[in-house]
């Protein structure tokens, strides 16, 4: 396993008191660790300060006042010390090999691509599927690279989610993040 990639884990999180803890512990059970985790709290009113504060220095915590899921993205991304970034939902969590494959793949392709995705499994409660089988998106190997993926962000349900993507940090800040007014599909503009 690759040592030298070193990735920033970005959680937003608004009023999640209920599911924060599953995110954060999923980030800290990782083979192949986050260098830092940061807990960007979009202005819950619940316990959820609380609840990430008591991780101690394992976890950064940030408040903001409420801007939405994209400004918390933004925020972490601006707080992050490394070039790669793995956004996780408060409300999800990831398998203890999913940085592991995410810093694979960017040693493998010589961190040549911006974005780097891979397939998620839905929650029992949500059908169990894999979201590639729903997206009919398949790849020949276990990489792939392309320059020009504009077919994959076209798809009608695209293949790429926040949750199980490492984005370069520098090309995130580039394009100028996440646009601010949009409360959905925030991700499909940033893909585009």
């Amino acid at each position: 396993m690759p040592e030298t990639i070193q990735i920033s884990a970005v959680i937003p999180t608004y009023n999640r008191e209920k599911t924060i803890a599953r995110a954060i512990d999923s980030a800290l059970a990782q083979e192949y660790p986050a260098s830092e985790i940061i807990v960007v709290d979009d202005g819950s009113k619940d316990n959820t300060r609380k609840i990430v504060e008591s991780y101690g220095e394992r976890v950064r915590y940030v408040y903001q006042e409420n801007r939405g899921v994209s400004g918390a993205r933004n925020r972490g991304v601006n707080e992050a010390k490394h070039e790669w970034i793995a956004f996780l939902d408060s409300d999800d969590y990831w398998l203890s090999h999913h940085l592991g494959h995410m810093a694979n793949a960017i040693e493998a392709t010589r961190g040549e691509a911006a974005l780097y995705f891979c397939d998620i499994k839905r929650a029992p409660d949500e059908g169990g599927h894999y979201h590639w089988d729903h997206c009919g998106f398949k790849i020949s190997s276990p990489f792939e690279i392309r320059h020009d993926a504009g077919e994959w962000a076209l798809m009608r349900t695209q293949p790429m989610m926040f949750q199980s993507s490492v984005i370069s940090r520098t090309v995130y800040l580039e394009i100028g993040g996440l646009p601010k007014d949009l409360r959905t599909r925030e991700d499909t503009l940033l893909f585009f």
